[in-house]
């Protein structure tokens, strides 16, 4: 969880955007939230990186595929929720986790949030290079 100080400071709130109902914005937000609140989301949730990772999945007989294109461009990639909505414009909150280089066994997990993007490629294209500059530094 949050150290002390800084969940005294903080504050988490579901506002949906203003063309979304704000039950559905609960229901379909709920779980990232959770996990970028959490202060160990590998401990925390990593049963749920195997599903945020999943390129489709078929219901009712119905094929969907994964909205996130970095799990095509990014094996590293592995999660976590995308959307759009015309107010919003197109979100992505991007997981990964690589291996620290020069450090065995050690890895480190990054969240790349972009929102507000004007179309899907730029998200994708825009949250890769955030966690590659991530990694980088």
């Amino acid at each position: 969880m949050l150290p002390a100080v800084l969940a005294a400071a903080s504050a988490f709130a579901q506002v949906p955007p203003p063309d979304v109902t704000a039950h559905s914005w609960v229901l379909v937000d709920a779980t990232s939230n959770q996990v970028l609140a959490s202060g160990n989301p590998d401990r925390d949730f990593s049963e749920y990186y195997s599903i945020f990772s999943e390129k489709e999945f078929t219901y009712n007989k119905i094929k969907q595929p994964n909205r996130n294109r970095l799990l095509w461009l990014d094996l590293t990639v592995d999660g976590l929720k995308t959307g759009h909505t015309k107010a919003a414009g197109y979100c992505l909150i991007a997981t990964a986790k690589r291996p620290l280089a020069g450090v065995p066994d050690a890895s480190r997990r990054l969240v790349a949030v972009m929102m507000g993007e004007p179309k899907e490629h730029n998200r994708v294209q825009d949250s890769l290079k955030m966690l590659n500059y991530g990694y980088r530094v």
